[in-house]
This record gives C-alpha cells, sequence and structure tokens, in this order.
C-alpha cells in the first residue's frame, strides 16, 4: 500500500500479492492485499488476461509470464 518502502522513487509493494487464476480462457492475474492496479505490458489493468510473455509489475516486483507445462 502507501506505506510500502521506496527504492530509487519507486514503491515495493511490501504487502501486495500477485494472484493468478486458470480459467476456460487461459491464465488472469490481479493483485490482492494493495489497491493498486497491476501494470501488464505498461498498461495499468484491474485483471489482466495473461499470453506468453507478458510483462506483470508492481511496484519494483517485475515478473515475465511463462505458460506452465
Amino acid at each position: 500500500g502507501s506505506d510500502g518502502d521506496t527504492t530509487e522513487g519507486r514503491n515495493f509493494a511490501n504487502h501486495a500479492y500477485l494472484v493468478f487464476a486458470r480459467t476456460p480462457h487461459g491464465v488472469v492475474a490481479t493483485v490482492a492485499g494493495d489497491r493498486r492496479t497491476l501494470v501488464c505490458n505498461g498498461q495499468a489493468q484491474l485483471v489482466a488476461q495473461l499470453q506468453e510473455g507478458d510483462t506483470l509489475e508492481l511496484g519494483m516486483l517485475t515478473v515475465v509470464f511463462h505458460e506452465p507445462d
């Protein structure tokens, strides 16, 4: 949240989680425990439908999605 640590001018989401869920249409991601939105491929979103190679950002955390086997 807003009380997160800062490093180089960016907030670190110390109480937030990226949540991944498999749906009939593929994998989606969202943020839990924080009021900020998920940034997927540079665009802020509440929920992101993921495709291979998508980049997710939350504070200083950056994740590249790869489809599980």
